[in-house]
C-alpha cells in the first residue's frame, strides 16, 4: 500500500486531506508542523508528500530542493498545498522541485486527478482517461 505524509498546519485541512487520501486507498500519516517532518520522512519513506507551503519555520523552496537532492532518503512525489495563485510564486515552487501544486481550497476530485495523472492511484470512474 502506498503511503502519503500530509504536512499541514491547519487541523481542519489536515483532517479533510487525510479523509480524501485514505478514500483513494492510500495509508495516511499526518504532521501538524515541521518539527518532526525530517524524521517522519526518513522513518516512513512516504510515496507522496502533501505539504503546506506555509509551514512555520520552513522555507519551502529550500525544503523542496533538499528533498529532490535526496537529503531525506528517496524523494516522494511532492504535491504542494498553497494559497498563492500568482504565476511567479507557482513557478518558483515547481522550479524548486514540486511535482505539482494544489491550490487551496481544494476538493476530492482535484486531489484524485492529480495523483492519478502521476500514476499513484487509478483514475476516478467516469474520467476522460477511462473513456480513451
Amino acid at each position: 500500500m502506498k503511503t502519503c505524509l500530509i504536512a499541514e498546519r491547519s487541523h481542519a485541512v489536515r483532517k479533510v486531506a487525510a479523509g480524501i487520501i485514505s478514500s483513494l486507498g492510500l495509508a495516511v500519516i499526518t504532521a501538524p508542523d515541521d518539527a518532526d517532518l525530517a524524521t517522519l520522512l526518513v522513518q516512513t519513506k512516504p510515496d507522496i508528500l502533501l505539504i503546506d507551503e506555509g509551514l512555520t519555520g520552513l522555507e519551502s523552496a529550500n525544503l523542496l530542493r533538499s528533498l529532490r537532492a535526496g537529503a531525506h532518503g528517496r524523494a516522494p512525489y511532492l504535491l504542494v498545498l498553497t494559497l498563492r495563485r500568482d504565476t511567479a510564486s507557482l513557478a518558483a515552487l515547481l522550479e524548486a522541485g514540486a511535482d505539482d501544486i494544489l491550490i487551496k481550497p481544494f476538493d476530492a476530485g482535484m486531489i484524485a486527478l492529480k495523483l492519478a495523472a502521476a500514476g499513484l492511484v487509478p483514475f476516478p470512474a467516469g474520467s476522460a482517461d477511462e473513456a480513451a
